[in-house]
């Protein structure tokens, strides 16, 4: 039997009012008590849909009468009054939204720390995928003015987040440092960039070049 919005809310206000509310559908087999787990059927919510932080939520479905999908079959329950389905959860742990509208409104439970988890998922592969790898070359007898120039733009696209790629080659006619001093060359240059930058993956080295990755150290 299909209850009119009218009819609906008065069995609602009757039932509260008398304590313990029974189920009438599908939708859970057990009484529901205020401040109770919600029905076995709806402990396990399936946060997996795409596009839940805009569809509408709760009393904000704009439909009298709903379908939900069984968050253990995945299949569709019969039809009931948004009023009921919900009071039949947990809205600490869980809020209702609503997937589709046609051919019928099919409304889902999804788990609100799951849907925390993949949101913060989600802004985190954003800007992920924003960050840039830039190169900037140094020459092995570098002056040091022009290394201090060099590192302050290290610095701003370290900041930025951006990964650097800082690659020491010598310029044309330059004496070829040993290897000593090329890694002395190198240590210099990470010691002054210690407190914003750290190298990410192993440094390349070839007779004449050597390139250091790096990236942004992670706030503590």
């Amino acid at each position: 039997m299909m209850f009119g919005r009218a009819t609906s809310m008065a069995v609602l206000s009757v039932n509260r009012a008398a304590g313990p509310v029974a189920c009438t559908s599908r939708i859970a087999n057990h009484v529901i008590r205020p401040g109770n787990p919600p029905c076995h059927l709806l402990r396990r919510a399936n946060s997996g849909v795409s596009g839940y932080t805009e569809a509408p939520k709760n009393d904000k479905i704009p439909h009298r009468v709903v379908r939900l999908v069984d968050p253990e079959t995945s299949k569709l329950l019969a039809p009931a009054p948004l009023e009921e389905v919900l009071v039949a959860f947990d809205h600490k742990k869980f809020f209702l939204q609503l997937v589709s509208e046609h051919p019928e409104p099919i409304v889902k439970l999804i788990d609100k720390n799951e849907a925390r988890k993949k949101r913060l998922a989600e802004r985190k592969q954003a800007l992920l995928n924003k960050r840039e790898e830039k190169e900037i070359q140094l020459t092995w007898k570098i002056a040091n003015g022009d290394l201090l120039h060099k590192l302050k733009k290290v610095r701003q696209e370290l900041e930025k987040g951006n990964r650097v790629d800082l690659v020491y080659a010598p310029k044309k006619g330059q004496v070829l440092p040993s290897p000593e001093e090329k890694d002395d060359i190198v240590r210099d240059t990470l010691r002054i960039l210690e407190d914003i930058g750290r190298e990410w993956k192993p440094r390349e080295q070839a007779p004449r070049m050597t390139v250091v990755y790096l990236e942004k150290k992670k706030e503590i």
